[in-house]
Order: structure tokens, then sequence, then C-alpha cells
């Protein structure tokens, strides 16, 4: 058999959430400073990815949340309890009576699924218990 070849590969990956938004590096060295820089970037990319999102809301709600910082948008209105389903095509949010906010319903962004192209195209569907 002269083509036979045998190969391996040898790395790191870190995923963090930041603000409920998740954050993913990962790296072929695996050495204490590396993994420490690669979990640094994850918090970066996590933040970057939780202050367009809430960015985006923050637009769509209006009011005063249109110029509110992202950690005051996830507080006053993400930071609910209730369940959340993953299923081979969507993202179901539950969340729980009185949980959620009169801004959040009067947004509409429970009115309709919204496509997540980065989380192989799920649907996120909101919904009120």
């Amino acid at each position: 058999m002269p083509n036979v070849t045998e190969d391996s590969n040898f790395g790191s990956g870190v995923r963090v959430i930041v603000n409920g938004a998740w954050g993913f590096a990962s790296s072929p060295i695996v050495t204490p400073e590396e993994i420490a820089r690669v979990t640094g970037e994850a918090v970066i990319i996590a933040k970057a990815m939780a202050s367009s999102l809430y960015r985006m809301m923050a637009q769509r709600i209006g009011r005063e949340y249109t110029h509110s910082q992202t950690k005051t948008v996830f507080r006053n209105l993400l930071d609910l309890s209730g369940k959340v389903e993953v299923t081979a095509t969507s993202v179901v949010v539950t969340l729980d009576k009185r949980a959620h906010s009169p801004y959040l319903v009067a947004s509409g962004l429970a009115d309709q699924p919204t496509s997540m192209p980065w989380f192989g195209d799920k649907k996120l569907i909101i919904q009120f218990a």
C-alpha cells in the first residue's frame, strides 16, 4: 500500500458567554499563554456580537433604549427567566410569566421568527408563557 498516510491535528478551542452572547476562538498552539490569548479573543468576539445584537434590538424598540449601553439593554430586557429549546431548525425561547418587559413585547420581536445565519440559519422564536 504505497499511498497510505496518517495525520493528526492538535489544538485548543474556547467558547464563552458574555452578556448573553457566545464567543468562539481556537488555536493550534496549546500553551497557557496561548489559551489565555484565545480566551481573550473569544470574549472580544462575544462582546462584539452582544453589542451588535443589542443595538439592533434597541433601535427596534426605540424610546429610551435607542442610545442605551448594551449592558443596560441586556439587564433590562434580556436577563430574564425562561426556557430555551434548541431544535434542528430553531431556537425557541419561552419567557416565564411576568419575566418579560412590555418594551420587549412592543418591539415586535416575538411576532415572527428571526433568522440567525451565524447559527446554521436556525430561526429564533420568542414566545411568552
